[in-house]
């Protein structure tokens, strides 16, 4: 479904990673589109971005929440995350 010009904004069943304190929260997106449920959390925002396209599929997308203070989503594109290496870091 789109928002505006060109705004992607997920749907039932996408995942989104959104950026809670020193760690990513991972939840799936239930069908009232406020509500997620928890899924996991990571330190490392690779490897929450890898464990959210892991649970994604083929079948939803994957959304990034920068800030809770930010309204806005941006999407994932899971092919080149995989693809990324980890450094280590934290975020």
């Amino acid at each position: 479904m789109k928002q505006g010009k060109d705004r992607v904004r997920p749907g039932e069943g996408d995942i989104i990673v959104t950026a809670v304190g020193e760690h990513y929260a991972i939840g799936r997106l239930k069908a009232n589109g406020e509500m997620q449920e928890y899924l996991q959390s990571q330190r490392n925002r690779i490897v929450a971005l890898r464990q959210a396209c892991a649970h994604a599929g083929a079948t939803h997308r994957v959304f990034l929440y920068p800030s809770a203070g930010i309204p806005d989503y941006l999407p994932v594109d899971c092919a080149e995350v995989v693809k990324s290496r980890t450094t280590g870091g934290k975020r």
